[in-house]
């Protein structure tokens, strides 16, 4: 085997190959995202690296929406393990003033 070869294989047991795919994806739309980004832990009070960050910023003709939704995303991948994600149901309200 090469050392070409070895590398992509240990790559492809990685996480990363998905990192890259879900970056290219958030950066081919309207995300502006970029991998190994920085955060502060409070818990533990240590720096961390989240691997995938994205901003997604309004069009201008919508500039009286002042939302800017941010998503932190961690990419795994496990042979042995199932990933099983549970997503509550919720409800947001919007009240007038």
């Amino acid at each position: 085997m090469t050392k070409i070869n070895f590398l992509i294989e240990e790559l492809k047991k990685t996480g990363f190959p998905l990192e890259m795919e879900i970056l290219n994806i958030l950066n081919s739309g309207n995300w502006i995202a970029r991998p190994n980004d920085y955060y502060y832990d409070y818990d533990l009070n240590i720096g961390r690296e989240i691997d995938i960050r994205a901003s997604l910023f309004p069009h201008e003709q919508a500039s009286n929406f002042n939302a800017f939704p941010f998503l932190a995303i961690e990419c795994k991948k496990s042979q042995t393990m199932a990933w099983v994600f549970f997503q509550a149901k919720q409800k947001f309200g919007i009240s007038a003033c």
